[in-house]
């Protein structure tokens, strides 16, 4: 007797708004195919691979709350977890989770610190009966990206994906007595490859990670009717459709296997007909139907409220002061791309420290052009929408291992256009070097120092840990060679510049917050200088933003011990490296100044954790407002500037003052370009 089981499929949804293109994705028309799809033919399975909390414009503003609600609109029966949903680690992840309708399955990632799987809230397995059929569902992800999250816990522990993808399996068909297995995949396609041709036990593997659609050659039917919808052809989904039809001819195992595109433009449906055989049940016939949502779908009326929601908020959201910079940052183009702006150097210390501890990212290299506010931001509260208009580019950062010689070459090409204005001169980090614009192009840099730890010269043949954008690594601009190193971590596990700029402020808040509360007065652990970062906190801003606002939050607490007493739990399982490091550096700060800290601002008073916030003209202000999680209290207007600079608050919220420190030295100084 033949038995059918129906499944939608979707994952890898970031963006809530419509694109311009076709096919234009979207929640709400998503949410309306999705909804329609699951009233036709009977009962149905919703699975979701993972990859939708970050990142995206939206959750810089609101850490991935915005799309709870979004999700649980769709009536999703299983999920797996994909490497962003760590992106604002583990606490945020699982204060998420605690909000969905629906459950989340990882079965190789464990956490022995309470010996049960990575995130509290996910189940190793589930078990879904419908159709007369008992359904066992697994989630199962990759060491690669793993080994790139900046903020998994010491804890956690990885298990092989194909050694517990098929003992997971056995043991729903044999003692759950499941008809059949499928697996919910958060991997790149090779090893999903390997995954469905070893584990004998697992029928279907419904993937992730990857943003493209693929079906394997155990696929029976494939139908794509949308696609005569579209006004031109993808080449990428006739070289998918190609490949899956020679695999077809071929001899050998049928791969069970869907990716289901990106971005809620693409929906699969399958169909699943199963019957009995010796060892089992058994897939006999699989169908798959490819759904895209184009600018024709109708949008589901409930989720477009949700979107015109997200974006009102998001738009008022950007207004708000997310810090406060004590000198202009020079976001010209005529600067950035001719010579060292503070603004470049402070970015490209970012990228480098942002990896540091996950990779030992060495050297950071943006280029100039990655800059195009093209104007200075003035000193005074700095606004996220002043960040996004400098960086609008959402290519994220990426980390690869170079040679000497080939970050020479990189630089060569950086400063070969020179005087031009030309996007492709770099800003750098952990690294000074200088060129002389007189010789030719490719035989121009003099001198390149590695700056961090003892300064050196430059090893031609050593390698070294780049932190650069993927829009470089591509080649883009010249930077043809940047291709040529290991990649360490790729587009997909990088993060955004805006991203990165509200992780370090936020952190960085916290951590001048703290200070401050412990001392009586702030120092700044900004200031750009040519020797290391001032602050032992720069290495942990970034990376435990999260865990320390949690451990901001809290009441008051009489000393560094007993905050570190009383959260080293909630610090362990927001660094990779446990709560030492930051306890040392809590208790560090507490016992002595810095002896590279120079003082921002004395504090008159210690207002964290009161209810109220700063005056603005003499009147107080709500301490919780719309902000999305930003900075309350900060003046809406530059010209509150010397008002708020005078107030306490300053010395709880972000403060910087990135300068240039020669980093780049141009040796023909008659040469340099009237700014």
């Amino acid at each position: 007797m033949i038995k059918k089981l129906r499944i939608l499929h979707f994952n890898d949804v970031y963006h809530v708004a419509a694109s311009q293109a076709e096919p234009v994705g979207g929640a709400a028309r998503f949410g309306y195919l999705i909804h329609e799809l699951q009233k036709q033919k009977g009962p149905v399975l919703t699975l979701f691979s993972g990859d939708a909390y970050f990142p995206s414009l939206e959750s810089t503003i609101s850490r991935g709350e915005h799309m709870v609600p979004i999700l649980n609109q769709l009536n999703i029966d299983a999920s797996t977890l994909g490497n962003h949903e760590f992106d604002h680690g583990l606490q945020v992840l699982e204060q998420l989770i605690a909000r969905n309708n629906f459950p989340w399955v990882i079965s190789n990632l464990t956490d022995s610190e309470h010996g049960g799987v990575a995130a509290r809230g996910c189940l190793p397995y589930l078990v879904k009966e419908t159709q007369d059929l008992r359904v066992g569902i697994l989630g199962i992800v990759e060491k690669e990206w793993l080994d790139t999250l900046p903020c998994l816990p010491p804890t956690f522990q990885y298990h092989d994906f194909i050694t517990k993808a098929q003992e997971t399996a056995r043991m729903l068909k044999q003692d759950k007595e499941c008809d059949i297995v499928v697996c919910l995949s958060h991997m790149r396609l090779g090893n999903d490859i390997k995954l469905a041709d070893q584990c004998v036990d697992v029928d279907v593997v419904l993937s992730g990670h990857d943003h493209f659609y693929y079906v394997g050659s155990g696929v029976d039917e494939f139908e794509d009717p949308d696609a005569k919808l579209l006004a031109q052809s993808n080449k990428e989904d006739e070289e998918m459709l190609k490949a899956w039809e020679q695999e077809r001819q071929l001899q050998g195992k049928r791969r069970r296997l869907v990716k289901s595109g990106t971005d809620f433009r693409d929906l699969s449906e399958i169909e699943l007909q199963l019957g009995r055989q010796e060892d089992g049940m058994r897939v006999m016939h699989m169908h798959v139907r490819r759904h895209r949502v184009l600018g024709q779908t109708p949008e589901d009326p409930e989720i477009s409220q949700m979107v015109e929601k997200i974006e009102r908020h998001l738009s008022r959201a950007l207004d708000k002061p997310i810090g406060f910079t004590t000198t202009s940052l020079d976001a010209r183009s005529s600067v950035c791309r001719t010579q060292e702006s503070n603004l470049g150097s402070l970015s490209a210390d970012l990228m480098r420290y942002c990896y540091k501890q996950s990779t030992g990212a060495q050297i950071g290299l943006l280029c100039g052009g990655a800059i195009r506010s093209d104007r200075v931001i003035s000193d005074g509260p700095l606004r996220m929408r002043e960040i996004m208009e400098a960086f609008p580019f959402e290519d994220p950062v990426v980390v690869v291992r170079l040679t000497g010689d080939q970050i020479r070459r990189a630089l060569e090409n950086g400063v070969s256009k020179w005087p031009a204005h030309e996007g492709r001169f770099p800003q750098v980090s952990g690294i000074r070097f200088e060129f002389d614009p007189r010789r030719q192009p490719g035989d121009r840099i003099i001198q390149i120092t590695n700056v961090e730890g003892p300064q050196a010269d430059l090893d031609m043949e050593a390698e070294y840990v780049v932190a650069t954008r993927d829009y470089m690594y591509q080649g883009h601009d010249g930077y043809t060679m940047l291709g040529e190193g290991k990649l360490l971590v790729d587009e997909e596990n990088g993060i955004t510049f805006v991203d990165l700029f509200r992780r370090y402020f936020q952190g960085l808040a916290v951590c001048n917050a703290l200070q401050f509360r412990l001392r009586g007065h702030a120092r700044s652990c900004s200031e750009a200088r040519n020797k290391e970062p001032t602050s032992k906190w720069r290495d942990l801003i970034i990376k435990h933003a999260s865990g320390l606002r949690e451990l901001s939050q809290q009441s008051e607490a009489s000393s560094v011990a007993d905050i570190v007493q009383r959260y080293s739990d909630t610090l362990a399982r927001e660094s990779t490296q446990g709560s030492q490091k930051i306890a040392q550096a809590l208790s560090d700060s507490a016992r002595r100044l810095d002896a590279e800290q120079q003082p921002i601002h004395i504090a008159r008073a210690a207002l964290f954790g009161n209810e109220k916030s700063v005056p603005e003209s003499g009147r107080e202000t709500p301490r919780n407002d719309d902000s999305g999680g930003l900075l309350p209290g900060l003046p809406i207007n530059r010209s509150d500037t010397r008002t708020y600079a005078s107030e306490s608050v300053l010395a709880q919220w972000a403060v910087i003052s990135p300068v240039t420190d020669g980093r780049i030295v141009n040796v023909d100084a008659s040469a340099c370009p009237d700014i």
